[in-house]
């Protein structure tokens, strides 16, 4: 059920989700002139794809496993030109 738009926010209640029990939807400020109607069914819409999980996957970058080794070995380098400034064997 969807409550209406009022000043700019549309509020969306009965989402049917087993987590969410309403959505508060902000209208952009240029756009809160525009029908009632086309905002109503937008924000339905919006809401359904939001519940239904059917939003782009985002994807994260894979490192490859040289550039970890790299950074290890860097990482022990760095650890051993520190120790041997700080702790020189005389």
């Amino acid at each position: 059920m969807i409550r209406g738009v009022n000043r700019g926010v549309v509020e969306v209640n009965d989402l049917q989700d087993q987590y969410f029990e309403r959505a508060v939807l902000y209208v952009r400020p240029g756009l809160s002139g525009e029908e009632s109607s086309a905002l109503l069914r937008h924000s339905a819409a919006l809401v359904e794809r939001l519940t239904k999980g059917r939003l782009p996957a985002r994807r994260l970058r894979k490192v490859p496993a040289w550039a970890g080794m790299l950074a290890s070995a860097a990482a022990g380098a760095g650890g051993m030109w520190l120790w041997m400034t700080y702790f020189p064997m005389t």
